[in-house]
């Protein structure tokens, strides 16, 4: 996601979808001139199991913060894994 915001401070919410359970993952960004900030949204499965036809999962999420050096390694890989996966679509 890329977004251009403002000088001051702002509240950065990942809005649930309906049927989803648990908070809004929420981080407060302060905006400075000039400056190139890098966050991911992320989210993982931190529970499965089926019992008959009854299946629980549950996951965490959250916003991380990188530093520019991290996110181009995490933006690259993601660049990569899409023109692989764009390859194998006939």
């Amino acid at each position: 996601m890329r977004l251009e915001i403002g000088v001051g401070e702002h509240n950065l919410r990942v809005r649930k979808r309906m049927l989803e359970v648990g908070g809004e993952p929420e981080v407060t960004i302060i905006g400075k001139k000039g400056e190139v900030l890098f966050y991911e949204w992320t989210s993982q499965l931190s529970h499965l199991a089926m019992v008959g036809s009854i299946v629980s999962a549950s996951a965490s999420e959250g916003i991380i913060k990188h530093n520019e050096s991290t996110a181009t390694q995490i933006l690259g890989s993601l660049r990569e894994n899409r023109h692989k996966y764009n390859k194998n679509i006939k």
